[in-house]
């Protein structure tokens, strides 16, 4: 259980510092980048930070992991 708290932080607690926490740090119009004022590139930005921690949270969480794929369950083929 204390495994799938660091998860949960990864998946919900990056993204949401990242959007909500930093917002006096991108709370700006200049400059732009790609055409795009500072505060849109940031949140546009923030959507792939939060698909990655998304994996990365699936990647390490002990529920997600296949039991048919465990060698211990089936024996190890040596």
């Amino acid at each position: 259980m204390k495994k799938r708290f660091w998860v949960f932080v990864l998946n919900l607690g990056i993204p949401y510092l990242a959007v909500v926490g930093a917002f006096p740090l991108y709370n700006r119009a200049e400059p732009f980048i790609l055409g795009f004022p500072f505060i849109y590139f940031w949140l546009f930005s923030c959507i792939p930070l939060t698909s990655l921690c998304m994996y990365i949270g699936y990647k390490i969480d002990p529920e997600n992991k296949d039991p048919a794929s465990d060698d211990s369950i089936r024996g190890s083929k040596s």
